[in-house]
Formats: structure tokens, sequence, C-alpha cells
């Protein structure tokens, strides 16, 4: 491979490793007018050519990072002195990426990782351990019929490798899209090609999903607005991300969902379907939930 672009190269993987998911666009179209990076269109070829990038950086970041580790443990632990746990825990950690990594695979691909070991590896930010969302642009043909015959291939690719959830997408209807001056507007532009929602909606909906967020709202009489929470935790967690005080003081949510407020119509017909709830600091917090905070004793 030809190397005159590996610093800019290296300036994109160190800006992916300061993000918490990775958004991997694939294309998947042809167009004599969109210059292409080879002459044969590769989908397939292309994603393992990026994977084997990112497998490459983080295998120099994390060599050298076990190198650096090895020595300070050497000259922090003096001859039959016990090892620090927290010092010897991390090396090993890293050296079990290593191995996985010379393997030319993913950290994420493999599944044997304690929860300790992952915190001890969420530290190094490694490309190679976030999750990632694959955006397969096709021609927009392609994207209202759902007919390419590269996405099959593509869908295994992803699957064989547990590697994260598969958006096809066109570009060109998405700039369109954007572009409206209305909601209105970009709704009609939208069904004029056969589609109830822009990708950049669903792909929303996957990026939480990859992040392992939830999202739930607070309403006042001022404003009406969304948090996000990580998935599975509580009440009293969602009550200190509003604000830190209301933690340790919460006695109970009222909570319904967002979900059967556009089912029902109305906040009136959610209470009178038993769809509106009390529940305790412990409840846990689920997607698209309304959260009233009360604060106080129960009784």
């Amino acid at each position: 491979k030809s190397t005159a672009n590996r610093p800019a190269q290296n300036r994109c993987l160190l800006a992916a490793a300061a993000c918490d998911a990775l958004i991997i666009v694939n294309r998947c179209f042809d167009a004599t007018h969109v210059p292409n990076h080879s002459l044969d269109l590769k989908p397939v070829a292309d994603l393992e050519i990026i994977e084997a990038e990112l497998v490459a950086f983080d295998l120099e970041l994390v060599s050298q990072r076990v190198k650096e580790g090895a020595q300070l443990l050497q000259e922090a632990v003096p001859g039959g002195s016990p090892v620090p746990a927290e010092m010897q825990g991390q090396l090993q950690a890293l050296m079990k990426a290593k191995g996985v990594l010379e393997q030319g695979r993913m950290v994420r691909y493999s599944k044997d990782w304690t929860a300790q070991e992952a915190a001890y590896l969420n530290r190094h930010q490694l490309v190679t351990a976030k999750p990632a969302v694959y955006l397969v642009n096709v021609s927009a043909s392609q994207y209202t019929t759902g007919k390419n015959k590269h996405l099959p291939r593509i869908y295994e690719w992803v699957d064989q490798r547990s590697a994260g959830a598969v958006l096809p997408y066109c570009s060109e209807l998405e700039c369109v899209a954007a572009a409206a001056a209305t909601l209105e507007e970009k709704q009609d532009t939208l069904l004029k090609f056969g589609l109830k929602r822009a990708a950049t909606e669903t792909l929303l909906r996957l990026c939480f999903d990859a992040f392992g967020f939830v999202f739930f709202f607070t309403v006042s009489a001022m404003e009406t607005k969304c948090w996000t929470l990580k998935s599975g935790q509580t009440a009293a967690q969602a009550a200190g991300r509003v604000l830190p005080a209301f933690a340790a003081g919460l006695s109970s949510v009222e909570v319904y969902s967002v979900y059967d407020l556009k089912e029902c119509g109305s906040l009136r017909k959610v209470q009178e379907s038993g769809k509106y709830a009390t529940r305790g600091p412990d409840y846990v917090v689920k997607d698209g939930d309304v959260v009233l905070f009360r604060m106080g004793s129960l009784h």
C-alpha cells in the first residue's frame, strides 16, 4: 500500500479514537461523475481495508503501551515486593488485547472480556473496541427499490463478525430532504420517493443503540426537554442527570411513555388507559419515558 496519505490517515484515526462510536460509510453505487479510489467497486474489500487500518493503528498503540507498562512495572516493583493489582491488571488486559489484534481482529469482536478488563481498556480509547454503525451509500433508484447486488455480501460480512448495525441510505436523497425549507416540505420530498422518513432519523436511533443509551423527557410549563441516559440506569440516576441534588432527595417518579402518548393522543387518555404509573427511585428508566420527579418522603 502507498504511504503517501499516512499523515492524513493518522489524523483521521486519532480523531476516531476521541469518539465514543464509529460510523463507517461504505460506497455501494456506480457513478462516473463521483471519483472512486479504484476502478472496480468492491464494497466488502473496502470494509476489509478499513478494518485492517483500524487494527494496525491499535496494534501499534497497544504494543507501545505494553512495553511502557512492563517497564513501569519493573521499575515500580523491587525484587520480592508485591505487584500492585491495578498495574498488573491493566498490563494483562493490554497484553490480551495485543493478542487479539495480532490475529488481525477488532478488539470488540472478542466477547471474552471481563467488566474489569473492559474498564482498563476503555482508558486507552482503542478504535477497534468502539461500537460501529455501517452506512451503505447506494444510488437513489437502489435505495427506493431496496435492490443492490452488493448489499447481501455486506450484511453477511457484518453478521459474521457481529460488527454492528447496517443502514442503507442515499446521500443524494438525504441532501435533497435536508435542503427543504420546512418540515412539511421535507416530508413531501420523502413521500415523492416513497419514503416515510429520512435515513438520518434511523441513524440517530441506531447510534443511540450502539452507545447503549436511552432517552427520556421532562415536561414543565416552560419547556419539554430530552435527556440521554445509559440503558439500565434508574430514576434516581436520571434525576441526577437533570440536577445532581435531585438524586439524593428523590422519593418517587410519575412516568408514562411518549409512544403511549402518541398512540392515545392525550395525557388524559394515557391516564385512563392505565399507562400512567408511580414508581420508586429504583425504577429502571425505559427508552421514551416521560418522567416527573417527586421529592420528599413516601407515605
